[in-house]
């Protein structure tokens, strides 16, 4: 579900998300917070760490994020990475395959 917009002093998590110097932990929640927030800001980082993120908490993160603010796109490239990805992985990437696919029959039954 994406929130409404809150005003920007909400969003340092959005600049944490772009911060090296910030921790795995304190990125991986920021991350999440943007997804769950709505901040389509984040997407493009977010699409990055799910391609090449060593660190899986920060790649689960960055995937359930995509499946969050992600288009059609999105969810093909999810479901090419669910094909070869490591069985870590795959429960990050068939939800978030399912919400993307969820929220694009929402908005064509809303059509």
């Amino acid at each position: 579900m994406i929130m409404p917009r809150l005003p920007e002093e909400f969003f340092a998590h959005l600049r944490m998300v772009r911060s090296p110097e910030a921790g795995d932990f304190a990125r991986t929640t920021a991350m999440r917070l943007c997804g769950q927030w709505g901040q389509m800001e984040a997407l493009a980082a977010a699409r990055d760490w799910a391609r090449n993120e060593a660190k899986y908490p920060l790649r689960i993160a960055a995937i359930a994020t995509m499946g969050d603010l992600g288009d059609v796109t999105d969810g093909v490239e999810l479901n090419r990475m669910l094909a070869t990805a490591p069985k870590g992985l795959r429960p990050a990437l068939e939800t978030a395959v399912k919400n993307i696919a969820r929220r694009q029959a929402l908005a064509q039954a809303g059509q």
